[in-house]
């Protein structure tokens, strides 16, 4: 936040000041300014100097707004001023009821953890994946992820077994991004878990895919035979692990991903396609004849 802004504290504690300055001006040549001009100088340069201490307080005072703009504006000047209170807030505003606000809080963090205020921050995200808010869960785990933090991968592991669909997701995509395949057992059970949320799901097979985990080939082959349900809820937990095997690029699969172009869906088909195209170097569209011949001949 620019110091000469009608929204600054400082400034606008100090405008009242300025209307003072010309009436304590002498228009006398010999006299200049008088002493207590001098006084209100002071004063002026001191709120000045007080900015930033204003706009952290403005900002924390915001946070519980009821507008949620004000509530943005108010997680953004924290981040610009940064500090360890700062910090602190922004981990809260996580759990923000509203998307953009959250985001907001985790673009502001993430710009301060590749500075200086790098540990702090990380050590308020850690703290906040273990918090009552899931929102807040999955921010921090998100965000810890988009900072490739350090030894966070055992914290972001437990919470694979969170109750809410938003965290579990946010937390196998930060074990991709922190290069965790020491979580692949878990992140392969959760894969499995038919009783899991489908968004859950998908994070975890996205996470398989991302790490290229060998030993995820066998239980992603069983996912995309659930696509056969024709449920929405299943072909899209199917198709990302089509597109993760491709990833992956185990020969032994193909058969197996040619044998699902049975499936009547259109989506799945279509990402089938792409991944066998990928995976081979040929295209033979959505045409499974064609894709059991290439195989067939050993090409």
């Amino acid at each position: 936040m620019g110091i000469v802004n009608p929204k600054n504290p400082a400034w606008i504690l100090c405008t009242p000041l300025f209307s003072l300055l010309p009436s304590m001006q002498s228009n006398h040549p010999a006299r200049g300014v008088v002493p207590g001009s001098r006084f209100v100088l002071g004063i002026t340069f001191a709120l000045f100097a007080l900015a930033p201490l204003c706009v952290a307080f403005a900002g924390a005072a915001n946070l519980q707004g009821e507008d949620a703009r004000d509530r943005a504006f108010a997680v953004r000047a924290l981040g610009e001023e940064g500090g360890a209170d700062a910090v602190a807030s922004l981990a809260v505003a996580l759990g923000d009821a509203n998307v953009f606000v959250r985001a907001t809080a985790m673009q502001a963090l993430h710009d301060l953890g590749c500075g200086p205020l790098r540990q702090a921050v990380i050590m308020a995200l850690e703290g906040a994946l273990t918090g009552d808010n899931p929102l807040a869960r999955a921010g921090a785990a998100e965000t810890l992820g988009m900072l490739k933090a350090e030894n966070v991968a055992e914290a972001l592991t437990r919470l694979l077994e969170d109750q809410h669909a938003r965290a579990q997701h946010a937390a196998a995509c930060a074990l991709a991004r922190v290069n965790a395949k020491d979580a692949a057992p878990e992140l392969i059970a959760l894969a499995r878990a038919a009783g899991a949320a489908p968004f859950a799901r998908m994070g975890a097979v996205w996470a398989l895919g991302e790490l290229r985990i060998e030993q995820a080939v066998a239980p992603l082959l069983e996912v995309i035979e659930e696509g056969r349900r024709g449920e929405w809820n299943y072909t899209s937990v199917a198709v990302y692990a089509v597109e993760a095997l491709g990833k992956i690029n185990a020969p032994a699969s193909l058969p197996r991903l040619v044998s699902a172009m049975s499936i009547k869906d259109r989506h799945l088909r279509a990402q089938l396609a792409v991944t066998l195209s990928t995976m081979t170097g040929h295209d033979f569209g959505q045409d499974q004849e064609k894709w059991k011949t290439f195989l067939s001949s050993g090409s």
